[in-house]
């Protein structure tokens, strides 16, 4: 029996059919397997939805966001990799640094959850993204956005909702120092 509660929308399945596109294009599923996702996407069976994207990676639907954690330590990213369209950001006493200067958004909208507790988030971000946090409820923490609330033709967008209790939010533009290590 369908899940009436689970209704994937049009970004969701966006998301989906881009990563099923390009695991077939990296050999990763066959010609016939990327068909049979991509009808079992259309159909909207939850079960065949399930079959069609289990070997999805974490960050392609809104059930199973990328997870960036520090509790105590420190977690990041940085150099050539993919920006999942879902990423849930839990900052608990230590640090989330996304350094997205040489990677790639695989949707134009990114969805980010922030739940940051005593620690601090950056986004390192090239020109032309743009951060969205008005739905970001602070406590005692800091937002600090330096980055347009609209991207640039072509550029992606984050749209960071959640909470901050006594830690920070930064987004950025790329310093000097981040342009000449991403140089080598």
């Amino acid at each position: 029996m369908e899940d009436p509660s689970f209704a994937p929308n049009a970004h969701d399945l966006a998301g989906a059919r881009a990563k099923l596109r390009s695991m077939a294009e990296e050999g990763l599923i066959d010609p016939g397997q990327l068909d049979q996702r991509l009808a079992a996407l259309e159909s909207g069976d939850q079960a065949s939805l399930a079959t069609a994207t289990a070997t999805l990676p974490a960050g392609y639907l809104p059930d199973d966001p990328l997870l960036l954690s520090a509790g105590v330590s420190n977690d990041q990213r940085s150099g050539a990799w993919t920006i999942p369209p879902f990423v849930k950001i839990q900052a608990g006493v230590g640090s989330v640094r996304l350094n997205c200067l040489q990677a790639t958004p695989a949707a134009p909208v990114i969805q980010v959850e922030l739940d940051g507790e005593l620690g601090s988030v950056l986004f390192v971000l090239p020109e032309g993204w743009a951060v969205n946090a008005d739905r970001v409820a602070k406590g005692m923490g800091s937002l600090i956005l330096k980055v347009p609330s609209q991207p640039a033709e072509g550029c992606p967008l984050f749209m960071v909702r959640g909470a901050l209790a006594v830690g920070s939010f930064r987004a950025r533009p790329a310093s000097r120092w981040d342009l000449r290590r991403a140089a080598h």
